[in-house]
């Protein structure tokens, strides 16, 4: 009788450890790939924050270029009209 006790015994062991076994397999199969999207979620959220940083600089050195053209071509404009003047007033 003492040997069908430990028999009993070892027999639910082994079906513990299966089938503990068994469940932490399928959870991992079952949410490792949402860890591994979370983890891809967050590269991809990270780059696209640098990217709109970039974005945000050539932006603000494209306004910065406007800017510096726009007054080159506002001194452009007074330069030549002071040279139209400087020329009437020779002729005349």
């Amino acid at each position: 009788m003492d040997w069908f006790v430990f028999a009993v015994g070892v027999v639910i062991g082994i079906v513990s450890i299966t089938s503990t076994f068994i469940m932490k397999r399928n959870l991992k199969f079952r949410y490792g790939p949402i860890k591994s999207l979370q983890e891809k979620t967050f590269t991809l959220t990270r780059n696209i924050n640098d990217q709109l940083n970039r974005i945000q600089q050539l932006d603000n050195q494209k306004q910065g270029i406007t800017d510096l053209v726009k007054t080159n071509r506002d001194e452009l404009l007074y330069v030549q009209t002071e040279l139209d003047n400087l020329k009437k007033r020779d002729i005349s």
